[in-house]
């Protein structure tokens, strides 16, 4: 990093306190004792050298001031005095440490406590009501908000240093400090982080002039993909980018009372005026500064609504519908240096927009499926602490993507997407709006639909008003009284408890060992991880390294769970055992004659620890790209071919291969329409399109007898090399998991499983797709017309929409097309006129 935070060395100066009042003032008495005498310029560190063993450690002087001050104390770090206990102190108690001793002084003088104490008091339950008055140092504000009485002596609260006392050297008092006063105006992505930091850890940027509503929702909405936006087109004709300044809000909002926020902590919020907002933001030296935060700007200052229009690509916004019930959805924001937001995802995983008319913002974002590295909710970080403190340890496959937005660019933050903001210059300010759309609509209405949430009460209304518009999202959305789903209002509810709701899993899990006499002695909810599964509830068992997976109703039930049993079987008794894991144990968690139960078929497999692809990819060197293509073609052309005789069961009709296509066609168009990816037309043309595979018969050269079903890319496991083998790979594939929708039947389409992992593993580089054929299927290229539309309808037909998103993202498919044929030449190509095309410049995060 480029930020200028000082030297790390402590200072041997005389503390700022001398000019302290002797006697009792807001400040305390001056501890006095023996102390005193110590040398005050003695502080070198504590060196071993020659101590025989059985001798006491030899302190430095400031160590032994240090271990004095604190007595039993002493053997806990600075960080956990400070935070774990004299934060939750009062104000009468903080001035009482002042006196304990000379370490307690120190401490209990950190500005940052008396902050703390300040919002409390001020904060929507505090005892105070009017808005807050900065003073100068939170102390002196806590205990005069109106300033000093006439006559009162000169009260001088220093700047925390290394050590406010003599004696008393404090590493986590400086790193504080240093935080307090960063200078962020150079505070950027390092020389080294820019160089390494290609198109997959940034955001795409696009001219204003450029985006329509239909681009937007076809390239990043549909594919819930974050964007930056330029200026021009957007916000050239907004009067807020030229008259938006400190100044004229100053004149205009003088006495204006807006909300302030609190990057992390309670209370989240108080009031000021804005004239008292900008005088604390110019005289602060706080780690994580408040900064405006008001959802009621308009409001209180209607002539700003003439000073700014939301973009036109934006106008589609169905929470409009619940009128002045709407919940709070657009804010001012307003903040110095250092102020931000932590991380976080947007109240009922709404998307947002969110335009930079002053000032720099330093934007970190993840996807809705990672978590950030760090981040706890029970012990949160501020926005720069994670920048400092986490960031810099991040392997490169979890850094975020990063994007430093600029006066005039608006960026689109996606549904459920985490994301965190660090303001670095001295004024920033923005104007955001959350909203709702076809795209995020689903997630929306299952927020409101949870139980106890305070959206609950709009849910009826906001689904009756969107109901004409999009009856099929709202279908798939709504509350039902499905009793499989054990008392859950929506599937995407009972989804969730999968993870949530951990001891009715840790009950089932026990029944699970115990039947099976596996070793439950350790079974304890520290020792269970819940597994990203998709519908199905899946658990690793940490101490024995098993996989338990159950197979729920919403996510293929009892046929997905007989295929994976019958894969694994099949591939355990082949030379090709090591490629799958193994299967230890398989059963019913309820029998029959249990009524309105699902049974909860359930699989106990060996746990493989090696790491998905769509989390390497973001590292993977053009030899990593051909060494994965080479691998899948020589194991899916041995996979394929293994033999059908001696099956121990025959799999249901919903999964054999024919029966499966026949309704995914006879499903296409509500499918299809849900998913929204296309035009009517070529929803209307796709059955049409897709008899090539349902009526035409399986040519011999790609004849299988097993199908894997879903090779994308967190069904592949890698293994990471601790350095470049010889070849230039970093990754070596191992494994395929993940079996529940493989097929077992003769006389298959093997290009079913090859246009599953074109469009989301290799995401539509064609020159590895023709490597790939060349070990796969020699003589692929007599008949390309004819396996190149097979690939496409594989594509539309596939039951997850991660097929159409991947021809979306990766070939620039919009969905507006003319028909199915200018998709397929677009996303397939024909190398016999010599389209090869390769990219590894490509995104680390699987669609």
């Amino acid at each position: 990093m480029n930020a200028r935070v000082g030297s790390c060395e402590m200072a041997a100066t005389k503390p700022a306190m001398e000019s302290y009042p002797a006697r009792s003032t807001i400040l305390g008495k001056r501890p006095r004792s023996s102390e005193a005498s110590v040398d005050e310029h003695n502080v070198a560190t504590f060196e071993p050298g020659g101590m025989p063993p059985s001798a006491p450690p030899v302190l430095s002087a400031a160590e032994q001031q240090r271990t004095s001050s604190l007595g039993s104390l002493a053997l806990l770090p600075d960080a956990l005095i400070v935070e774990g206990v004299l934060k939750y102190l009062g104000a009468q108690d903080l001035r009482t440490a002042f006196e304990v001793s000379r370490a307690f002084y120190t401490f209990a003088h950190d500005d940052q406590l008396w902050r703390n104490l300040c919002l409390r008091k001020w904060g929507a339950n505090g005892s105070l009501t009017e808005g807050l008055c900065y003073k100068g140092t939170w102390m002196v504000t806590y205990y005069y908000p109106e300033g000093l009485p006439p006559g009162a002596p000169t009260v001088e609260v220093p700047r925390m240093k290394a050590s406010a006392v003599v004696g008393i050297p404090s590493a986590y008092l400086y790193a504080k400090w240093s935080r307090c006063h960063m200078d962020l105006s150079t505070f950027l992505p390092s020389h080294d982080e820019a160089l390494a930091s290609t198109a997959d850890r940034q955001i795409e940027c696009v001219n204003g002039v450029d985006m329509t509503p239909k681009i937007l929702q076809s390239r990043y909405e549909s594919l819930n993909l974050p964007v930056l936006i330029t200026r021009e087109g957007i916000v050239d004709a907004w009067a807020a980018m030229r008259s938006w300044t400190v100044e004229n809000l100053l004149a205009k909002c003088h006495d204006v009372y807006f909300k302030v926020g609190n990057e992390y902590g309670y209370p989240r919020k108080v009031r000021m005026k804005f004239a008292e907002y900008v005088r604390y933001m110019r005289t602060q030296h706080d780690e994580a500064p408040l900064y405006v935060f008001d959802d009621n700007f308009i409001e209180k200052a209607p002539w700003m609504s003439n000073d700014y229009n939301v973009p036109s690509i934006f106008q589609e916004d169905l929470l409009s519908l619940l009128g002045a019930q709407r919940p709070e959805y657009r804010w001012l924001v307003i903040g110095p240096a250092r102020s931000g937001a932590s991380w976080h995802v947007d109240p009922l995983v709404t998307s947002a927009w969110n335009t930079l008319i002053q000032g720099r913002k330093r934007w970190a974002l993840y996807p809705p499926h990672m978590q950030p590295p760090g981040v706890d909710a029970s012990c949160p970080l501020s926005s720069l602490k994670w920048y400092l403190e986490i960031y810099p340890f991040l392997p490169f496959h979890l850094k975020p993507v990063e994007v430093i937005q600029h006066p005039g660019e608006t960026i689109v933050v996606p549904s459920g997407w985490w994301h965190c903001v660090l303001n670095l210059d001295n004024v920033n300010i923005a104007v955001t709006q959350n909203w709702a759309g076809k795209w995020n609509l689903s997630g929306v209405l299952h927020e409101m639909s949870q139980l106890g949430t305070k959206y609950h009460e709009l849910y009826d209304r906001f689904i009756q008003g969107v109901k004409s518009k999009y009856p099929e999202i709202v279908s798939e959305s709504s509350v039902t009284d499905d009793p499989l789903l054990e008392g859950h209002a929506t599937v995407a509810g009972f989804v969730e408890s999968f993870s949530t709701n951990s001891e009715v899993w840790l009950s089932r899990l026990a029944k699970v060992l115990d039947f099976h006499v596996i070793d439950t002695s350790l079974l304890a909810q520290d020792n269970i991880e819940p597994m990203v599964a998709g519908l199905n509830p899946v658990y690793l068992y940490c101490p024995l390294d098993n996989l338990v997976k159950f197979y729920s109703h919403v996510g293929g039930g009892v046929a997905s769970f007989e295929s994976e049993v019958l894969a694994l079987q099949r591939i355990a008794n082949s030379p090709f055992k090591a490629l799958a894991p193994r299967l230890i144990a398989h059963g019913e968690l309820y029998g029959p004659s249990v009524e309105n139960e699902w049974r909860w078929p359930y699989t106990i497999q060996q746990h493989l620890t090696f790491i998905p692809a769509g989390f390497c990819m973001a590292e993977f060197t053009p030899q990593d790209w051909r060494s994965l293509t080479l691998w899948l073609a020589r194991t899916l052309k041995s996979l394929h071919g293994l033999p059908m005789a001696g099956l121990p069961f025959a799999v249901q009709e919903s999964r054999q291969f024919t029966v499966y296509l026949d309704n995914r066609v006879k499903g296409a168009h509500a499918t299809q329409r849900r998913w929204g990816h296309i035009t009517p037309r070529l929803i209307e043309q796709l059955p049409e399109y897709a008899t090539v595979v349902t009526k035409g018969a399986t040519p011999d050269l790609i004849s299988s007898n097993f199908l894997h079903g879903d090779l994308s890319p967190g069904n592949i496991l890698m293994e990471g090399l601790s350095e470049c083998s010889r070849s230039g790979c970093k990754f070596v594939p191992h494994n395929l998991i993940d079996y529940g929708d493989s097929f077992h039947s003769e006389n298959m389409d093997g290009l079913y499983d090859v246009a599953i992992m074109f469009a989301t593993t290799l995401r539509c580089q064609k020159s590895l797709l023709y490597d790939f054929m060349d070990i796969y299927c020699p003589g692929w290229r007599d008949h390309w017309h004819t396996f190149r539309r097979r690939l496409c309808a594989y594509v539309a037909l596939w039951e997850f929409d991660a097929g159409m998103k991947g021809i979306k993202r990766w070939a620039g498919v919009t969905g507006w097309e003319s028909g199915w044929e200018e998709i397929e030449v677009k996303v397939f190509g024909d190398p016999m006129a010599g389209d090869n095309t390769l990219s590894t410049d490509v995104p680390p995060y699987t669609i």
